[in-house]
């Protein structure tokens, strides 16, 4: 009860009187100055191990769902062309199957000797708009088998 009490009931803080007369509490002051600060830190480049990125924002992989027959397809390119115009350092390509039997969607990109020349038309895509780009590759193991693929998995 008496942490409740302390929680409800905090000590008064100092105030400031803003140009316009207005009482503002100096914490609030403080912490908007703060948060200003770490909000703008996003905006400022950064080095990745070797990469350089132009700001702190990047997209993680999320499914797009915009392949075709798990090849790289136009409307996948502009998706990811259009995230980088928009002002990230780094768009992620989602699940990209490492194997024909390693998808577990059936409109997931499969990384095969064909996908190369999609993959680079992407790259240059959202490279013009000076981003980078990164794909998250995986096996989908077991969950392969929920769309008629023979899973590979430990056992």
């Amino acid at each position: 009860m008496a942490l409740r009490h302390r929680l409800w009931h905090a000590p008064r803080m100092a105030d400031s009187t803003t140009n316009d007369g207005v009482r503002v509490p100096d914490h609030t002051k403080q912490a908007s100055t703060a948060t200003r600060d770490r909000l703008q830190a996003w905006a400022t480049p950064v080095a990745l191990g070797p990469i350089q990125l132009r700001n702190r924002v990047i997209k993680a992989a999320t499914f797009e769902g915009r392949c075709e027959r798990n090849r790289v397809s136009d409307s996948l390119v502009e998706f990811h062309r259009e995230v980088a115009a928009g002002g990230v350092a780094m768009t992620t390509l989602a699940f990209c199957a490492v194997s024909r039997n390693a998808r577990g969607a059936p409109g997931e990109l499969v990384l095969d000797p064909e996908s190369v020349p999609g993959l680079r038309t992407l790259a240059d895509a959202v490279h013009s708009e000076g981003a980078l780009v990164a794909a998250q590759m995986g096996h989908a193991g077991a969950v392969a088998a929920g769309i008629g693929v023979k899973a590979v998995s430990p056992s």
